[in-house]
């Protein structure tokens, strides 16, 4: 018994080690960045998702009806200008054209997730639906940056020019407001406690729930100072998970 508890005593000496440690990884706080009641919801506790799967979705209505009043005061800006707009105006119908590109892919999407049976996990037909999505966002932000880059060519300046910039300005934020509605994971990881349930109301920059960063994750172990002078940097570490013995 003496042997065994010596030998246990050099053990610990020579290979320190602690039960007071914590695993930790990057957390993200999802939040819509629009307002409005919550109409759809695409994933569920501790799904694997990655950057650019749908989360889920705001009522698009009010910002639809914006949207509009936006276009009709491009439109009105437009006519004004006469040729000096013509570059925004092929811009312009190009982003609305991946705009509605985007909303197409998402509501098949919708549909595919719909109709597969519950817990059946992913299939061909959603696979092939959140293909397309990522598709339609790569190329909607194409046509984002392309009217950016529209909006600051240089024009003769008169009143009805400069009233163009500014119908540009708003197109772009109705815009950009009505694409937002359809909230997006911002990396690759797992959601968490998605309690988010259509009817809910949430406000602009409302947590809905958390994702679990795919990145690096570490450990944070809390030794005692007597171990600390035989703990170097480049040692190996064993790490053993209490939730998954062995």
């Amino acid at each position: 018994t003496v042997g065994g508890v010596l030998a246990y005593w050099r053990y610990a000496e020579i290979y320190p080690s602690t039960d007071n440690a914590y695993t930790g990884a990057d957390i993200v706080r999802i939040a819509p960045l629009v307002a409005g009641p919550v109409i759809d919801v695409y994933v569920e506790d501790d799904q694997k998702v990655s950057k650019g799967d749908p989360l889920f979705d705001i009522d698009p209505a009010p910002y639809e009806a914006a949207l509009r009043g936006a276009r009709a005061q491009f439109d009105a800006a437009l006519n004004a200008a006469g040729t000096e707009g013509e570059h925004l105006k092929a811009a312009a119908d190009e982003l609305e054209a991946k705009r509605v590109a985007l909303v197409d892919a998402l509501a098949e999407y919708r549909s595919a997730e719909h109709a597969a049976a519950p817990n059946a996990g992913s299939n061909a037909a959603i696979t092939s639906a959140l293909k397309s999505v990522h598709e339609a966002q790569a190329a909607y932000a194409d046509a984002h940056d392309a009217f950016n880059e529209a909006q600051d060519k240089d024009m003769v300046v008169t009143t009805p020019t400069a009233k163009l910039r500014g119908a540009a300005a708003q197109l772009d934020k109705a815009t950009g407001d009505r694409v937002k509605t359809h909230v997006v994971a911002p990396g690759d990881g797992w959601v968490s406690n998605v309690r988010v349930r259509p009817g809910a109301v949430m406000g602009a920059g409302t947590p809905a729930f958390p994702l679990v960063e795919a990145g690096d994750w570490w450990v944070d172990a809390n030794f005692k100072e007597t171990d600390l002078a035989r703990i170097q940097q480049g040692q190996p570490a064993t790490i053993k998970l209490d939730m998954y013995p062995g």
